[in-house]
């Protein structure tokens, strides 16, 4: 007997919020079981052996007590106990029980008790019951590995011909054959089921077909073969109804064949029955027949596999005619009609049938989460002798002009005579009773006629019957519904799709990592592939979606095809290291598999829900290919046993441009002492920095701080679990917004949101409203926004919490969240998204699912993406509700976690276990070391450490600016009292500076971030145990700062020409440090343009100290769009004891677009043997070209010099002149005169001259 307990914490009472019940620590949802509507706790115990008994106990340790009133609406559905409900899931081979908890119950009418402190036990024991399923079986090959090949398609039903001259000309023969080579094969036409325990045909299957050969064993001219299809729309009979129900092949429009010639094995050929014998007891000569009128024009919400026929607006009324011919007199005929109205008001269909009619109601649709149209259905009958069913269909507006109607289908029954008609007449007499003998008489039968029992399509058995007269009869059991087909010498004739190459997944090894993707992306996916064997060490495999298509969906496109073909690898294995870990769906998808619409995007198909109709219950999912045990699949049911996720490219530039930003991802460049400003080839931010230890928070404003408080509970999430990483929270109600035409905005919070990816991060997570163009109501993230992101060296994984911002499938519309994924210069690097509507309680438990796992797993590993969705979405129950979340991005890639930890030894000597306090004036010295996850010291890591001290957290609060929000306060870690950064020798360092005057004085906890690089790996750090506070002995210094400033280059002169977006370089050092706290007013390192100082430049964020001093640094800061004309910029610096220094300096603007040559000199001027040619220019961070000639004083050239390079700065590179003329000799002594021509990267010239006075050295 084992034990599983998990415990869970609920420290706050509940806070009531317009009836939304808000767990400060802890989200729940709302449930109904047993038509009762309560709270809900989800919780996912461990997993267990499949085959165990198990039980549970709920072990309280604590609770509290409320009101009725408090709880409201749910009180009054309250029992004394509280209320736990649970499943069982599969998830790997194992079971894991989830459990529903109510933490609420009635003690009286007024009195609610909630559950605080708690646990609930799982006890299991194995058990060695034989009811575990049964793995599938696969052939070790296929049969497409060897042999020609080709491929047929049909789209009827009926039996088709393939001749000794098709053969010839598809070049499958060149001569005779024996008739037992040719082999044809068939999985039939229907999709295959969603259910894993569904059985299926394992790779292609031989169906039989008959030959008429002349009885030679021959295929020679003249012969052929025939075999039976069904068409892609397919009928069965519904026993409730009593009538046939017809279904459709949503993924394909045709049925394929596989004809292939060898003479392995006995051939599939159709046989004879053997006529049941004995006494015959009824006569059978009627069929039930059936038509049907159905188009699928369109999807309202594109979205779900349901697509609806005409449409009735314009024209309100349409005809329909169904002609059976031979219908038996007076006989019932049945009609069902499926209808969707769209209107305000109540409406209605007029179904015209014979001198018949019906109206079928439409309810009214209200609201944006109404379902688009409502549905209407008629089951009518009527006796007719008339062949010719002639309906009407007439949409009734119900009073409003502006109401559209639309038919689903029209499926109509009839009872006909078995006559012959046609060429092949099909029929089945589904009410005969059972177990009897029957007669069947078909009438008018031509004497080339033959019977066959097509029950099971891919074996038809021929049924040998008598001639009397025009009537051919036969004899049959009517042990089962039979479906049989009556053929003569026509033939439907299939469409020849080419040969078929062989192939053979069947026999592919076992691999870590699954790509699908089309044969045009196979380069892309194999760099993909072949970074994570080298990274990681995952064998993978790529395969395109047609290939799985013709194993495992004989051809046609399914989802389930390539499903079935991952999880034979998943079924095949022997232990949990030989089962695939990720799959990647390499391409885009879209809602409509058949490409009815322009421009459609179904490259990798994915999951769409039954339900189309519905904006709430409609979804895309791509856990379909993660649902791997067997007894899941249906509707999408069950738990992930993989890591699936998503490139939504369409065209091969996409390609390449994510697999760039993933291989870029894992790039280990650190941060280097050259300044560099133009950055054009450079990242804005390097890949091993800081930015790898930091997360932010963006919360939406409006309905009662729900998100807000749903922010700050992960918030708490990530600080009691992993409180290395650094939070910035962007709150959208802590900032002023601002009243436009098109409604709120809040510029300042787009200003922020870009700055994080600016700047980098690990991690960005949003909760609130959203869609397809952006977040929130108050646009503070738009598409032009992502558009403009360039941090393709710092990008973070995107969790939004919200609507629809990232839906996939509509080839439409891009939408905000695949442009995200998209951008090739930045964005995000894995999105865990939303694609269509969703509610807030599910997204706020998957959230924290999703930083839980997050945050647990990043202190001991870096995990992939792919198993972080895995994890949470199974321990949020992977409900109906999340399953529009999804992954887009690579599941196999790391998340940039930091891969070991740095620890602080001491602080002014003394252990960090001692809780000491650091105040204004002190000189601070803290040494420590780097470790693995393991405590083992990394005596070989020689890097760069970056350290931040935070002074204590301060208090913030948000405006409480919507009607339904009050005022929220919060609380961040924001003045930063020290950065800098010093050297790791050996895994140990020490790092020194002095504790600025401008900290706050009252005494508290502070914060200390570390990380670490060394160009391979990195660590990371944290330490919240020390005060900050108070004041030491004051230290005399007078001397502010001394501060040197330049634009772009040290090589700038006062007074320079720039153009209108120069880049601001100072250097400035002190001998006790800069101020760069921002807290007292005025003491900002700061810049003003012009001596405008009602627009100061606050850069306290853009100074770095140099590496190991904590007295001199730089800062870098980038200006943009200044006016031509003349300017003057100024900067103050403070140290850190409050002395200030300013200086100034003053250049010319000329935009860009002038191409100016502001001066051109050589110098030395006069030159002996060699001089060197400058340019002033206003052409900086481009590539520029330079000619330089030399001329006498009679116009002849002398010299041509020339020069091609990439400038930072307002001077090209040097060029240096020998004295070397163009016929190779030496210049001799004289006066000359030198033009030099520049030319940017757009063509445009601009000219400058001067003279130059060659002397003789003696």
């Amino acid at each position: 007997m084992r034990k599983l307990t998990f415990l869970i914490l609920l420290i706050l009472p509940i806070i009531i919020f317009s009836q939304e019940i808000k767990f400060l620590d802890k989200p729940f949802v709302i449930e109904n079981f047993n038509n009762i509507e309560l709270p809900y706790y989800i919780e996912t115990s461990d997993t267990i052996p499949l085959n165990s008994n198990w039980d549970f106990y709920l072990n309280v340790d604590s609770t509290y007590f409320i009101t009725s009133e408090q709880l409201d609406k749910y009180s009054s559905n309250l029992t004394n106990n509280f209320d736990i409900h649970y499943a069982e899931q599969i998830v790997n081979g194992k079971k894991q029980i989830v459990f529903f908890i109510c933490p609420f119950r009635k003690v009286s009418d007024n009195k609610i008790e909630v559950l605080q402190n708690w646990n609930i036990q799982v006890i299991f024991s194995p058990t060695q019951s034989n009811n575990i399923p049964h793995k599938r079986t696969y052939a070790s090959n296929s049969v497409l590995s060897n042999g020609h090949w080709i491929k047929l398609s049909t789209k009827q039903k009926g039996f088709h011909l393939i001749t000794y001259e098709n053969l010839v000309s598809w070049g499958l023969i060149s001569s005779p054959i024996l008739s037992d080579k040719l082999r044809v094969y068939c999985n039939g036409s229907r999709m295959l089921p969603e259910a894993n325990s569904v059985p299926r045909y394992d790779d292609l299957h031989e169906i039989s077909i008959d030959i008429r050969d002349g009885g030679d064993g021959t295929l020679d001219p003249g012969d052929y073969a025939i075999f039976y299809a069904e068409a892609p729309v397919y009928w069965d009979f519904d026993h409730t109804t009593k009538t046939f129900v017809h279904s459709r092949n949503l993924y394909s429009e045709k049925n394929y064949v596989f004809v292939t010639i060898n003479d392995v094995g006995m051939p599939q050929r159709i046989s004879t029955a053997i006529s049941p014998t004995g006494n015959i007891d009824l006569s059978v000569n009627t069929f039930m027949d059936y038509n049907l009128s159905e188009n699928e024009l369109y999807n309202f919400n594109k979205s779900g596999k349901q697509w609806i026929g005409d449409k009735f607006d314009y024209n309100l009324s349409n005809d329909y005619s169904f002609y059976f011919p031979n219908i038996v007199a007076d006989s019932n005929v049945y009609i069902k009609a499926i209808v969707y109205g769209k209107s305000e008001l109540p409406s209605s269909f007029r179904l015209i049938y014979g001198s018949n009619s019906y109206t079928i109601p439409i309810q009214p649709v209200s609201g944006y989460l109404d379902e688009y149209a409502k549905v209407g259905t008629a089951n009518v009958s009527y006796k007719s002798s008339n062949p010719t069913i002639n309906i009407t269909l007439k949409y009734q507006q119900g009073g409003s002009n502006n109401a559209v109607g639309w038919l689903d289908y029209l499926e109509v029954i009839a009872w006909r005579y078995l006559s012959f008609y046609g060429s092949q007449l099909s029929f089945s007499h589904p009410l005969l009773p059972s177990n009897k003998i029957a007669k069947y008489t078909i009438a008018n039968a031509p004497n080339d006629i033959y019977l066959y029992d097509v029950s099971v399509p891919e074996h038809p058995i021929r049924i040998i019957g008598t001639h009397s007269s025009s009537n051919y009869q036969f004899v049959d059991s009517t042990n089962k519904i039979k479906n049989y087909i009556a053929v003569a010498s026509t033939f439907i004739i299939p469409t020849y799709e080419g040969t078929v190459s062989n192939q053979n997944l069947h026999a592919l090894s076992q691999v870590d990592y699954i790509i699908i993707a089309p044969n045009r992306f196979y380069q892309m996916a194999k760099r993909l592939g072949d970074l994570h064997l080298a990274q990681e060490g995952l064998s993978y495999v790529i395969v395109s979606p047609d290939i799985i298509y013709n194993e495992f969906s004989s051809g046609k496109q399914d989802i389930a095809a390539i499903r079935d073909f991952i999880k034979m690898f998943y079924d095949r294995a022997t232990n949990d290291d030989e089962k695939p870990k990720y799959v990647l769906l390499f391409g885009d998808a879209s809602y409509d598999y058949l490409n009815r619409i322009n421009n459609n995007t179904n490259i990798i198909p994915t999951f769409e829900s039954i339900a189309s109709v519905s904006p709430t219950a409609s979804y895309a999912s791509d856990d379909f290919y993660a649902l791997l045990d067997d007894g899941e699949g249906y509707e999408c049911n069950g738990a992930l046993d993989i890591g699936v996720g998503r490139l939504p490219v369409i065209n091969e530039s996409q390609a390449w441009a994510m697999v760039n930003k993933i291989e870029n991802y894992y790039k280990k460049h650190g941060r280097n002492d050259s300044i560099i400003i133009c950055n054009e080839s450079e990242c804005l931010v390097p890949q091993l920095s800081d930015w790898r230890n930091k997360i932010v928070l963006v919360a939406d404003d409006e309905d009662g701080n729900l998100y807000v408080n749903q922010a700050e509970d992960i918030a708490s999430l990530v600080e009691n679990i992993a409180p290395q990483i650094n939070i910035e929270k962007i709150y959208l109600d802590a900032y002023p917004q601002i009243s436009t035409p098109a409604g709120q905005r809040a510029p300042n919070v787009n200003a922020a949101i870009n700055k994080t990816f600016t700047d980098g991060i690990l991690l960005f997570n949003y909760i609130g409203h959203g869609g397809e163009e952006g977040l929130a109501h108050e646009r503070i993230l738009q598409i032009a926004d992502i558009q403009s992101w360039q941090n393709k060296c710092a990008m973070p994984l995107m969790i939004t919490a919200t609507c629809e911002f990232s839906r996939y499938d509509d080839p439409g519309r891009t939408s905000a969240g695949e442009y995200v994924i998209l951008n090739p210069n930045g964005g995000a690097i894995t999105m865990m998204t939303t694609s269509r509507i969703a509610y807030s309680s599910y997204n706020a438990m998957l959230n924290n699912a999703l930083m839980d796992t997050l945050m647990r797993l990043s202190r001991t590993s870096t995990p992939s993406f792919g198993d972080v969705f895995v994890i949470a979405k199974n321990a949020a129950n992977n409900a109906n509700a999340l399953k529009n979340f999804i992954l887009l991005g690579d599941p196999a890639s790391k998340i940039a976690f930091p891969a070991n930890n740095i620890i602080i030894d001491s602080i002014n000597n003394k252990s960090i276990n001692h809780l000491d306090t650091l105040s204004a004036y002190e000189f601070i010295t803290i040494t420590g070391h780097l470790e693995n996850f393991n405590g083992n010291l990394l005596n070989d890591f020689d890097g760069t450490i970056y350290i931040t001290m935070y002074d204590k957290k301060q208090e913030f609060s948000t405006l409480g600016t919507d009607q339904n929000s009050s005022p929220v306060p919060f609380k961040v870690f924001s003045n930063i009292v020290y950065k800098g950064s010093a050297s790791v020798h050996n895994g140990l360092f020490t790092i020194q500076f002095y504790m600025p005057i401008d900290i706050q004085y009252n005494i508290d906890k502070g914060r200390i971030t570390l990380y670490a690089e060394n160009g391979k790996t990195d660590a990371s750090g944290y330490t919240n145990n020390f005060l900050i506070g108070g004041s030491s002995t004051p230290i005399t210094d007078n001397q502010g700062p001394q501060i040197n400033l330049y634009l772009n280059s040290t090589n700038f002169r006062n007074g320079d020409v720039v153009n209108e977006n120069p880049t601001l370089l100072s250097y400035i050092n002190d001998e006790h440090g800069i101020n760069i706290t921002g807290q007292a007013i005025g003491h900002d390192l700061v810049a003003w343009i012009d001596n405008d100082y009602t627009n100061p430049l606050i850069l306290n964020s853009f100074f770095r100290y140099s590496l190991d001093s904590y007295k001199d640094g730089y800062l870098i800061y980038p200006l943009s769009d200044l006016s031509a004309g003349e300017h003057s910029i100024t900067v103050r610096a403070w140290d850190v004891f409050n002395n200030s220094s300013e200086a100034s300096i003053n250049f010319q603007v000329i935009p860009n677009d002038n191409l100016t040559i502001n001066k051109i000199f050589a110098y030395p001027n006069p030159m002996i043997s060699n001089t060197t040619f400058y340019i002033q220019h206003n052409q900086a961070c481009c590539n520029n070209k330079i000619i330089i000639e030399i001329y006498d004083i009679l116009g002849n050239i002398i010299a041509v010099l020339e020069n091609e390079s990439y400038n930072d700065a307002y001077y090209n590179t040097e060029i240096q002149w020998d004295g070397t003329t163009i016929n190779g000799g030496t210049i001799a002594p004289g006066t000359y005169v030198f033009k030099g021509w520049l030319e940017n990267e757009v063509g445009k010239t601009s000219i400058a001259s001067g003279k130059i006075l060659v002397i003789s050295d003696n």
